[in-house]
């Protein structure tokens, strides 16, 4: 895809350059991290539920990229070109007449815009290998007339050190940033990979550039090449933009997504340069240090914002969960379902609850058992397919209901409006016809227990909460049932009562009751001791 053609000599002096990169990336990471997050909240709160401004959005977006797309490259001038470097060459070709003392080597696809009407160079082209040379060029045009993947291409290109000026780049990466950071989210099938390797492009290609003119201020580079290039075999053959441009590459999507060892893998398969693997990993590394420091990734972010109960692998309250009991956090009471419930029954628990798990409970002389656990889903399909059937001449019915119609998952959009209209239709009373359900209908038992998870995971209440969370993630939980020594039904768990933030407040409430229960003792104890000085002690102060 984006593949480098002229492999550089690595150096270890490269690693420190790297870091730098990665640092910057890192820094404008968190910044295009908290935008993106405060522009998708601004969508939903302005946008929800309004289609046509949804619709308009990207109508707006794409007008207003365009106008600036066409606009913006005239305020650059056209800037002269004397030679050209075919990639994968090392070898420039330049123009007759070319003077020995070369400051600009550019590659051959570049973008004239108006340059052909306005520059008399450009008028008369030099051939070359297999193509011409452009005597002057739009350098933001380059960048901004073609597709992304071309853009990354230009910043990518080896040997063309000043093809690009510190104006075009800057330009380039605010436009693309914010195009960006508004983009996503947005109503446009469209994703966030080109434009994070191309800003992250733009940053490594500044960065290189720099590097450059300070090797030219200090008189530095090889003979006959313009200031500050060096050429092979000098050891600091790596001291170039596009070399930089991989890196900054890679640092910035490490900032953004926090991925490290496998984004390093994949900026080497992408650009198919092994030799410049070590600077990239460290520009990654050092740019997810920097990102981590102040927010999460931008996908983890996204999924607050989406209210998505999502729970990493380790908790993250701020206090220890090791001596808090699972009760604490435990959400109660319980709707509980009986083995054999009435359909109306079941509606209703349905219409009034919108809990997704209810634990099954038996009748027995110590009291309410859990014996297992059906998902609201589950409880749905029953009820249709009930409903379905007809009444029963007996009193208590099991409808036949396979495991795949039971657990469906992957449906047509028009079967899922048709099962979400059947739902709510059956939620109002009514039957999948529209008709209103018969009294003696409704009346029917089902039998739950054929449909019943019967391992539901159940916890007894002094469960650490510590373990409690890492059983919740490692096994893929959903629901947690809390139960007393009886293996009756206290409460039960799910992935909102162990976000960070409610693992806090179990905390504290732990706290203030150990805290209570543990004056409360106190105090009883004092009463105890004065009573039994005064000669008057209590039967409890010898418990």
């Amino acid at each position: 895809m984006l593949q480098v053609l002229t492999p550089l000599t690595n150096h270890v002096a490269a690693v420190a350059p790297a870091a730098l990169i990665g640092v910057a990336c890192g820094l404008l990471a968190i910044a295009f991290t908290i935008i993106n997050l405060k522009v998708a909240r601004a969508r939903d709160a302005l946008l929800q539920g309004r289609k046509w401004w949804r619709m308009a959005e990207p109508c707006i977006l794409m007008g207003l990229f365009v106008t600036a797309g066409m606009l913006l490259p005239l305020a650059f001038p056209c800037t002269p070109s004397q030679c050209v470097i075919e990639q994968g060459e090392t070898t420039p070709v330049c123009a007759p007449g070319t003077s020995g003392h070369v400051q600009r080597i550019v590659e051959q696809s570049l973008e004239l815009y108006t340059c052909s009407a306005s520059s008399p160079d450009s008028e008369m082209p030099v051939y070359a290998r297999n193509g011409t040379i452009p005597r002057a060029y739009n350098e933001l045009a380059t960048l901004m007339s073609v597709t992304g993947e071309d853009s990354i291409k230009h910043l990518l290109s080896r040997g063309t050190h000043r093809e690009f000026g510190y104006a075009a780049l800057v330009v380039m990466l605010a436009f693309y940033f914010a195009g960006a950071v508004w983009a996503a989210g947005s109503a446009i099938a469209s994703g966030l990979f080109v434009p994070m390797l191309l800003i992250g492009s733009c940053i490594g290609r500044i960065a290189g550039l720099m590097a450059v003119d300070f090797a030219a201020a200090g008189g530095h580079g090889s003979a006959g090449a313009p200031p500050g290039v060096y050429l092979a075999p000098s050891p600091w053959v790596w001291v170039d933009p596009g070399a930089f441009a991989l890196i900054g590459a890679g640092a910035f999507m490490g900032g953004v997504t926090r991925l490290t060892i496998s984004l390093a893998v994949i900026m080497m398969e992408v650009s198919n340069d092994v030799r410049m693997l070590l600077p990239i990993l460290v520009g990654i590394l050092a740019a997810k240090w920097v990102a981590d420091a102040a927010t999460h990734s931008l996908y983890h972010g996204l999924l607050e914002v989406k209210c998505v109960p999502w729970l990493p692998s380790e908790p993250t309250a701020k206090k220890a969960l090791d001596l808090v009991p699972v009760h604490a956090a435990m959400s109660a009471p319980v709707v509980t379902l009986r083995e054999e419930m009435r359909i109306e029954d079941m509606r209703q628990i349905l219409r009034h609850c919108r809990h997704n798990g209810f634990p099954v409970v038996r009748e027995t002389a110590a009291g309410q058992v859990l014996v297992g656990l059906v998902t609201r889903d589950n409880m749905m399909v029953i009820i249709r397919r009930a409903l379905a059937q007809g009444q029963r001449p007996v009193a208590s019915m099991a409808a036949e209901i396979d495991y795949e119609d039971l657990n469906r998952n992957f449906v047509s959009a028009a079967a899922r409006h048709l099962i979400s209209e059947q739902q709510l239709a059956v939620l109002e009373g009514q039957n999948a016809q529209g008709l209103h359900m018969d009294s003696a209908a409704v009346e029917q038992l089902v039998d739950l227990r054929p449909y019943m998870n019967t391992s539901p995971t159940p916890v007894p209440e002094t469960f650490s909460l510590d373990r409690a969370y890492r059983m919740f993630t490692q096994l893929g939980l959903r629901h947690l049932v809390v139960v007393d020594p009886h293996n009756h039904v206290k409460g039960i768990v799910t992935r909102k009562d162990l976000l960070g933030y409610r693992l806090d407040d179990s905390v504290d409430r732990a706290r203030v009751r150990k805290g209570f229960l543990s004056t409360s003792q106190s105090r009883t104890r004092l009463s105890h001791m004065s009573g039994s000085q005064n000669g008057t002690a209590t039967p409890e102060a010898f418990v």
